[in-house]
């Protein structure tokens, strides 16, 4: 609590940096995942060296930070935990029936208006897997998005701007495409890695400051096809998923805001013709991706799970109390 006179003892802001105050507390630690692109705004790093110490989710951010400015603030890597619902062995898979026997799942919101500016890369994504998959009835596609929001609206822009996107890319009714959209239990999310239906994950994102579903469907044990690049590389090993070939380009135009998105800064490419070689591999191989996936599971869950990112948390703050 706030003592009568005075400065708070610490501040914990989780918040972007420039959103930081230096003045709330004797010390200040700000918390934040940045930006997914190679540089953050240096505007952030004058931010970062006005506290006390900084936290980030992964040695990508921390990265970013580093090659973005002068930084003398100490940066910490604090992962953050799983859904802990994913451990429970007896939920019951949520209640969808996809008619293909073997289902990649995609998961992200649409951060973008055009397939160019959209983090996630859903519209790419999207594209290619539909012209990779053309008229196969075995192979579908879950996608769990929206624009944000859990309403009646959202779904309805939502569903009308995938509609569009496999008018565009979709010869006939096959590949399938179920979409899951609205507000989920942490228990609800969890329940999708566990459907019997729904095989492996797939992430061709632009960047990712750590990337949640990612962690999660490899903490479930599910098979994970992830662009080779940002946060989710801190705990998705090599050799343990399937790495999309890339390169990095700058941002599009329409992109920048100058606060977030500064001009030049790059994020990921994703190659095309590997991209649909892979997943290609996945169908044709998959217990051994899926054999894979249980030995990336057992580190997961031993490195990334709440008590041991509590503890990290503990320990941290031990050290800057004493500080």
């Amino acid at each position: 609590s706030k003592p009568i006179e005075g400065k708070y003892d610490m501040s914990f802001q989780v918040q972007l940096p420039d959103e930081w105050d230096s003045n709330l507390a004797k010390k200040n630690i700000g918390i934040s995942a940045f930006v997914e692109t190679d540089r953050c705004n240096p505007a952030w790093i004058d931010k970062c060296n006005e506290m006390d110490a900084v936290i980030v989710p992964s040695t990508f951010t921390k990265t970013v930070a580093k090659r973005s400015g002068n930084l003398i603030t100490p940066i910490y890597v604090i992962p953050e935990w799983y859904n802990e619902k994913i451990d429970n062995e007896n939920i019951t898979p949520i209640a969808i029936k996809p008619s293909p026997k073997f289902n990649f799942l995609m998961i992200g919101t649409i951060t973008g208006r055009s397939a160019n500016n959209d983090r996630k890369n859903l519209f790419y994504g999207i594209k290619w897997f539909c012209e990779k998959f053309k008229d196969n009835k075995k192979v579908g596609l879950v996608l769990k998005t929206s624009y944000g929001r859990g309403t009646t609206i959202d779904k309805k822009m939502t569903t009308d701007t995938i509609e569009n996107i496999l008018n565009e890319v979709r010869t006939g009714k096959f590949p399938k495409v179920n979409i899951l959209h609205g507000n989920m239990t942490q228990e609800e999310i969890a329940s999708i890695y566990k459907h019997k239906k729904i095989n492996c994950l797939l992430a061709p994102t632009r960047g990712e400051g750590y990337g949640l579903p990612i962690i999660e469907a490899a903490a479930s044990g599910m098979p994970v096809v992830a662009t080779g690049w940002s946060g989710h590389t801190d705990f998705l090993e090599d050799g343990y998923y399937t790495k999309l070939d890339y390169s990095l380009k700058a941002i599009s135009e329409d992109r920048v805001d100058s606060r977030i998105f500064i001009k030049g800064t790059r994020w990921a490419s994703i190659d095309e013709l590997d991209f649909k070689q892979k997943l290609q591999k996945v169908v044709d191989n998959y217990q051994l991706h899926l054999n894979k996936a249980s030995k990336l599971q057992k580190n997961i869950k031993k490195n990334f799970s709440k008590p041991s990112v509590i503890r990290a948390y503990n320990s941290l703050y031990e050290k800057l109390k004493g500080d």
